[in-house]
């Protein structure tokens, strides 16, 4: 049988159907006979015009995307030399240059020798001459093959895959991929477009924009939101909407009246208090000179409530409310013998006494490293004493809104709640920056004086009954501090317990304080009484005050031993105590009118006050009791308070009632903390700590009330952060444009078009041009490295930012875990979209074969994974070093993805905990599946160690680690820095 009679006999006109029509319709293209075939091809095939009538796949032109490829069938062609195999190579096509790819004997069926996704228009199954050959290449094809393109065939008889843009039903047949669909290399079935994709005639690989149509749908939404919602918030407080426009433009837009605030005016003035004025003192001899000093009277004087206290009257309300009606609730605080031994045996505490009572402010003072932070710690029961006994009874409207809805009893409604963030505000003179930034040291917000007074107004939002501060007028002006201490004056005269470490005050807020607490190098008592008996006390003891001193610094010159010692006629002389420790004292108060031999020193000091401070004391405090319950009297007309009911605890303190200090954790901030036990009074400790009694049921009553539940502070924490987020829009929009810029490089880097060809498969390998598989592995790489610097910035300040926040709510009885929970959900909302924005410009440009979910997926989830990195890392590092490592840390676990180092070739543990190395390998496996018909797609994956078709698992091993690195990142939050967090 002669070549030309079986070509002929076998083979037709080779031509697609229209491509017009919106399915493909294999059976409108089929092979002809020989007879039907001579007919058609004389009267609609084209004339060969110069192309080479031995080359028959161009006689009428090359393949042209989204046209029909016109072949002409064997009697249309020069016919070759029959008997064996190997004739019609280009390059001798007389003459059996080419090599059969198949022994004829092993070909059954057409598959065995021409399999699906592959084109031989010239096989005949009945002729061993046309089984399929690899011809020699010319220099042009082998040139191409060189850079990775694939040639026309050699040869009559030498196999191509289906091209792309067309695709191939069965080996004969070639036609253009219809409209609508896409058609791979080595198709044979096309591929429906996805929804909203670019997709005409002759598609090879799909252009989809619904994923970017979708993110820009989404940013405009978002914005319109923002503008809408901060439009409102500014009508709300009465803000021009200027506000909304650049500074540098702002000026150019004239600014509305604005109509009357929503807080209203606030009661101003002064109140006239009758109290007792200070005595004349009494004749020589009838008192001790300690009593000498304190002048005693009965004639009225009038004293100034200044219209911070006015202001902090509207309080009253909600403090009432927090305690469910009960008016006989306080705090007092009396300890004796107080101690704390450190495990490596040094005594920071030692024989401190004395009692801290509701209504007052008490400053602690001493001098560095007395111990003043140690033994307020201790008071507040954050840290255990080791000896003595103590007895207990019982940004910025966010951030204050946020610290009441998670404390304030769950009862209050949002009504009740928001009034009482509003009377917190109007009480500390802060409803003019109530929606202002606080600002930090990078960002400018609020002055220091009110930043202080925000840490105030969080702790008064929670109701309490007590307010712990660590030297709350430090690092500000002396007009500021002053005006801090004037609140928590007015805040004390609630009946509020305010204690507070106070260093080096001026003589006006040193005297704002109604009781002192004065410790000693060595955490001992030196001196515990009302402020205006210290001087008092000291000069009896022989100390000097000069005229225009400030008391309080020389109060502290006394306990550092640099004491000035008093002159028999009131002057001072040049002596000092700075050696008087261990020189003996005289054991008793020497007259005032003639000093001790030699002045105490901080050791006799306190040994005096051992033996006779108290009772002193007593006798000095009997003058100022009087004048402090008349201005507490007609100041709690004026406000709502009488002797007994004031505020309550804040939120669910753990309350134990055996009086041995040993409470479990609890408490709050250096702002406010809460201690951790509860008993009803100092005169009543006893019989409450055995029996119990009304108060104590209340007080267990109110905690039970206290506090939102779980899943309400979940909430809670993830609004705070979206509202957080939304307040740095310039921060979120730069995130965003960072994500986008990633995707568009990755895009941009890609050809466009068909990213991946692989060896193909079986005997046809000989004809595989380069290989570019490293192409599809490459952008598993280059991916993670884009995204590890796309996500680790922003990813450490979902924490890192604000752990000074955590560590203030964490001790003021948040759950840890609702926090971190509506934190790592808030979070969720930049992850989406800033993985969308990469993927919607990646996928446009880089055109992968998989679909757009997966792709928007696998990205998404190693946006999750190096967030959970980076959470990890900002909880280990500073926050200036935190962005930085988080970077290296991400591009180091990129790296072990398999392009580099292949997983065959090493089993580092890296490349177990990279999140990369999993979302390249699910990308690489759907990315070269399309193409497992012509490619040998094992042998590519082979090649960086992974494994085909786990796209579950691969899936599943991203959500696996993004949740271990947060399991680990609350695991150190909770167990670092835990001294802070109590």
């Amino acid at each position: 049988m002669s070549a030309s009679s079986s070509s002929s006999s076998s083979s037709s006109f080779f031509s697609s159907s229209s491509a017009t029509s919106s399915r493909p319709a294999t059976s409108s293209t089929t092979t002809t006979s020989s007879s039907s075939s001579s007919s058609s091809s004389s009267s609609s095939a084209p004339s060969p015009a110069s192309a080479d009538p031995e080359d028959p796949f161009t006689l009428y032109g090359p393949p042209v995307a989204g046209q029909p490829w016109i072949i002409p069938n064997a009697s249309q062609i020069t016919p070759l030399p029959s008997g064996q195999p190997g004739f019609g190579c280009l390059v001798s096509p007389l003459l059996p240059v080419g090599s059969a790819l198949y022994d004829w004997i092993d070909v059954k069926t057409a598959s065995d020798a021409c399999p699906q996704g592959f084109f031989c228009p010239y096989f005949n199954l009945s002729n061993p001459d046309t089984v399929p050959v690899a011809c020699p290449a010319t220099v042009e094809c082998a040139l191409q093959r060189l850079y990775g393109n694939l040639c026309l065939p050699q040869g009559r008889y030498e196999p191509i895959p289906c091209r792309g843009g067309f695709y191939c039903p069965d080996y004969r047949t070639i036609t253009p991929c219809p409209e609508g669909y896409f058609c791979p290399t080595g198709t044979s079935t096309p591929r429906p477009c996805q929804f909203l994709s670019s997709c005409p005639a002759g598609t090879t690989v799909e252009a989809h924009f619904g994923l970017l149509a979708c993110m820009a749908a989404v940013d405009a939404l978002f914005a319109a939101l923002l503008v809408a919602s901060r439009l409102a918030e500014l009508r709300r407080w009465n803000q021009p909407w200027t506000l909304l426009l650049p500074a540098v433009i702002r000026p150019w837009f004239p600014i509305p009246p604005r109509a009357p605030s929503p807080f209203g005016a606030m009661a101003t003035g002064t109140t006239t208090l009758m109290t007792p004025a200070p005595p004349t003192p009494p004749p020589a001899g009838e008192e001790g000179p300690d009593s000498h000093e304190l002048q005693r009277g009965k004639a009225p004087v009038a004293i100034a409530v200044t219209p911070v206290v006015a202001e902090t009257s509207v309080l009253v309300a909600g403090f009432r409310r927090g305690f469910d009606g009960i008016d006989n609730l306080t705090m007092n605080f009396e300890f004796s013998d107080l101690g704390l031994t450190l495990p490596s045996g040094k005594t920071v505490l030692k024989g401190v006494n004395g009692q801290v009572k509701a209504g007052t402010m008490t400053a602690i003072m001493g001098p560095s490293g007395a111990g003043k932070t140690t033994f307020m710690s201790v008071l507040m029961g954050k840290v255990k004493r080791t000896g003595g006994e103590l007895k207990i009874n019982g940004g910025v409207r966010e951030n204050i809104e946020y610290a009441a809805r998670v404390r304030l009893p769950s009862t209050w409604t949002d009504d009740q709640i928001n009034d009482h963030i509003d009377n917190v505000l109007a009480s500390l003179n802060l409803k003019s920056v109530a929606h202002s930034q606080i600002g930090d040291e990078l960002t400018r917000g609020i002055s220091g004086g009110q930043r202080k007074r925000v840490n105030i107004g969080l702790e008064l939002a929670a109701v309490p009954l007590a307010i712990f501060l660590d030297e709350p007028t430090s690092g500000l002006d002396a007009t500021a501090a002053l005006d801090v201490a004037q609140n928590l004056r007015a805040i004390a005269r609630l009946g509020l317990t305010v204690v507070s470490v106070i260093h080096q005050p001026r003589v006006e807020i040193f005297e704002t304080f109604d009781e002192v607490l004065m410790i000693a190098p060595g955490g001992r008592t030196a001196y515990m009484g009302p402020v205006a008996s210290a001087k008092p006390y000291f000069e009896a003891l022989g100390f000097a005050f000069a005229a225009a001193s400030n008391p309080a610094d020389v109060l502290m010159d006394i306990l550092m031993g640099k004491g000035v010692a008093r002159a028999a006629n009131g002057g001072a002389v040049a002596a000092t105590a700075a050696a008087a420790d261990g020189a003996g004292g005289s054991g008793e108060y020497g007259s005032a009118s003639a000093p001790p031999p030699h002045l105490m020193g901080p050791d006799e000091i306190v040994a005096q006050w051992e033996r006779r401070g108290l009772a002193t004391v007593a006798e000095l405090r009997k003058a100022t009791d009087g004048r402090r319950a008349a201005v507490e009297a007609t100041a709690g007309a004026a406000l709502f308070l009488h002797a007994g009911g004031q505020p309550s605890v804040s939120q669910q303190p753990r309350v134990s009632f055996d009086g041995d200090g040993d409470g479990g954790s609890g408490g709050s901030d250096a702002a406010s903390q809460t201690p951790t036990e509860h008993v009803a009074g100092p005169a009543q400790a006893a019989a409450a700590a055995t029996a119990g009694g009304p108060l104590v049921e209340s007080l267990k009553r109110i905690s039970n009330l206290r506090g939102a539940s779980f899943w309400r502070q979940v909430l809670l924490a993830h609004n705070r952060s979206v509202l957080q987020q939304q307040r740095f829009m310039g921060a979120f929009w730069l995130e965003l444009f960072v994500a986008l810029f990633a995707g568009f490089v990755m895009g941009i880097a890609s050809t466009g078009g068909e990213n991946y060809k692989g060896v193909l498969n079986g005997p046809m390998a000989i004809l595989s041009a380069a290989a570019t598989d490293w192409n599809v592995g490459l952008f598993g790489l280059l991916i993670g490295i884009a995204v590890a610097l796309a996500a680790a910035p922003p990813a450490v300040k979902v924490f890192g930012e604000e752990k000074a926040v955590y560590f203030r709510e964490a001790a003021s009885g948040h759950s840890r875990l609702a926090y971190y929970l509506g934190k790592t959900f808030s979070s969720m909302y930049r992850i989406v979209l800033a993985s969308g924005h990469f993927a919607a410009v990646f996928y446009v440009l880089a055109r992968p074969t998989l679909p757009v979910g997966m792709q928007f997926a696998l990205i998404f989830l190693n946006f999750f994974v190096v967030y959970g990195v980076s959470i990890i890392t900002s909880m280990l590092v500073q926050r200036s070093d935190a962005p930085l490592l988080a970077v290296i840390v991400g591009l180091v676990l990129a790296v072990f993805c398999g392009y580099g180092p292949s997983m065959d070739a090493t089993t580092s543990v890296l490349f177990g905990i990279s999140g990369n190395r999993w979302a390249a390998e699910a990308q690489f496996g759907l990315w070269v599946d399309y193409y497992a018909d012509v490619y040998d797609i094992q042998f590519s994956a082979s090649v960086y160690g992974y494994v085909l078709h786990q796209t579950t698992r691969n899936v599943l091993a991203l959500v696996a680690l993004g949740v271990v690195y947060r399991i680990v990142g609350f695991v150190l939050m909770v167990s670092l820095n835990r001294a802070q967090q109590r």
